[in-house]
Formats: structure tokens, C-alpha cells, sequence
């Protein structure tokens, strides 16, 4: 599904760019160095992470709904294929609920099907992946109280 989303911004490319350059580094022989390279990767997805979902208007899901919503689909025929989601985040957009993956590659084909047969919608940002800028790509679901009040449903019929 194409929608149009916000572009990442200046600031946004250049975090994304060091955070490239430091997966690509070559790791340091001394343990301290080590330490401080893999801080300093968090703290960039920790940034970019926060300015994604800025952008989108997304707020932490604290009490974890969403990924409950996940594990629920998970554990019933209704699951998706393994590979539709890789390095998953979880945020609520209002109401709604919102699985953000990153995988190394994406299968559109299953995501339509999935999305359509749980009655979730999906938007594709690859620009604005922070798991590993550039070579994950980002896509989130996005599940409406309505599509998870009919997914209850039919799972109280299983």
C-alpha cells in the first residue's frame, strides 16, 4: 500500500549515515573501544528511533498492548509468515496499534495477504529505518481498535 509519509530530515540522514559507518567499521581490537562504538550505536537507534516515531505520531506502547495483539496473532492460524517480521518494535498511534518491522528483506506479497486477512493496513518508510539504516527495510502494520475487535472475534470462534 503506497501513502505518502514524512521524509526523514537533515539530521535524521546524518545520524542514519554514522550509524552505517560504524556497523561497517572494523571492530576494535580493544575491549573499551568496543564498548564505546557499541554505545554509541544504541544511543544513534536509540535517537533515530525517537525520531521516527515522532514523525509519525506514534507513542510508546508501555503497557505493551500491541506486542500482546503480535503474540496473539502469532499463536493462531491466523499468524504471518516468520519472515514478514524481523527486529520489531511496538508503538500506539492513538488508539491504534502499530508493529514497526525491519527486516533484511521484504515480502509485499505476504504483507498484502497478511494485512488484508487480519484487516490491518500497512505503510513501507524504508527510508526512515534505524534498526540498521540502508540495509533494513522499515514498514509498519497498524491495527484499528475495530480490526482488533474483529480479530477477538474470530478468534472466540476457532
Amino acid at each position: 500500500m503506497k501513502t505518502k509519509t514524512p521524509k526523514p530530515d537533515k539530521a535524521y540522514r546524518e545520524m542514519a549515515e554514522r550509524h552505517r559507518a560504524l556497523r561497517k567499521a572494523e571492530t576494535p581490537k580493544d575491549r573499551d573501544a568496543q564498548r564505546e562504538q557499541a554505545k554509541e550505536l544504541r544511543e544513534i537507534q536509540e535517537a533515530l528511533r525517537d525520531k521516527f516515531q515522532h514523525a509519525f505520531g506514534f507513542s510508546p506502547d508501555r503497557l505493551r498492548l500491541t506486542e500482546r495483539l503480535y503474540r496473539r496473532f502469532y499463536h493462531t492460524e491466523l499468524h504471518p509468515s516468520r519472515e514478514i517480521f524481523d527486529h520489531k518494535d511496538y508503538f500506539r498511534r492513538g488508539a491504534n496499534f502499530v508493529i514497526v518491522s525491519q527486516p533484511y528483506g521484504r515480502d509485499d506479497a505476504e504483507l498484502l495477504r497478511w494485512t488484508e486477512m487480519v484487516g490491518a493496513t500497512f505503510v513501507v518508510a524504508e527510508e526512515w529505518g534505524y534498526y540498521y539504516p540502508g540495509r533494513a527495510t522499515l514498514y509498519f502494520v497498524e491495527f484499528t481498535p475495530e480490526a482488533k475487535a474483529a480479530f477477538d472475534k474470530r478468534l472466540r470462534k476457532l
